[in-house]
């Protein structure tokens, strides 16, 4: 799977950023142009996408507050009534490990200097957990609805 479009990628030896960020991606330093370490803000859009194909939507929406609750003050403060708020507005009970509510909230921390390493994300315990099959990821992505083009029919 590749995931491509950081309209501000961090490359290694980069001095300055040029770009503002995705919205809805983007980290609140790249947002409000105070950005001084650039790889965390890539691991903060990482997060982002990560919650994205984990729960197919976004954790928040920039400068919006969704039937009252104000998620990205939620996410960036690490309340945990965030997930609460999220089954609230999906109406339904959704399925988060613990380990995935930790990484993901060691990604998105408010502070770049806090946020987890991709080291570090290599051994948290969500990334090393159970992996799926080709068999189970289709009947994922069905349940999902996407549409699904088997390779091997090309």
């Amino acid at each position: 799977m590749k995931v491509a479009d950081f309209d501000l990628a961090y490359i290694k030896g980069d001095k300055a950023l040029r770009g503002k960020g995705t919205c809805n991606y983007r980290a609140p330093e790249l947002k409000d142009k105070t950005c001084c370490i650039p790889k965390a803000t890539d691991i903060y859009s990482a997060g982002i996408i990560l919650f994205a194909f984990k729960t197919g939507g976004y954790p928040y929406l920039e400068d919006c507050n969704i039937e009252g609750h104000n998620l990205y003050q939620m996410m960036l403060t690490q309340d945990k009534k965030f997930w609460d708020a999220h089954e609230k507005i999906q109406k339904k009970k959704l399925k988060f490990e613990d380990s995935f509510k930790e990484l993901f909230f060691s990604m998105v921390k408010a502070a770049p200097e806090q946020r987890i390493s991709i080291a570090q994300i290599k051994q948290s315990a969500w990334y090393n957990g159970p992996t799926y099959g080709h068999d189970e990821c289709v009947k994922k992505l069905l349940e999902y609805k996407v549409q699904v083009v088997d390779s091997k029919r090309k």
